[in-house]
């Protein structure tokens, strides 16, 4: 593979990652929007406590994929020094 397409097939791949963690972080500050119910509702408790775990599994997987992207952004850097040494 030619070193133009690993870069681009990168630099596509990051932007995808991107856009892809803006999505989750939109899904996760909608978790935390009103539900509605008064405090003293009983099901007030039970509905926050769903929300804190989706919210939670969601913010796990949200810095799984910024360590990702991390470490495609330090792929790209080496690739273009690779290009820019040849």
């Amino acid at each position: 593979m030619s070193e133009h397409t690993i870069i681009k097939k990168l630099k596509d791949e990051v932007e995808r990652n991107e856009l892809k963690l803006k999505k989750m972080i939109i899904d996760i500050e909608r978790i935390w929007e009103d539900t509605g119910l008064e405090q003293k509702d009983p099901n007030y408790l039970i509905e926050k406590t769903m929300r804190f775990e989706m919210a939670h599994e969601n913010i796990s997987k949200a810095f799984l994929l910024f360590n990702e992207i991390i470490n495609d952004y330090r792929k790209l850097v080496l690739e273009l020094e690779n290009s820019s040494d040849s």
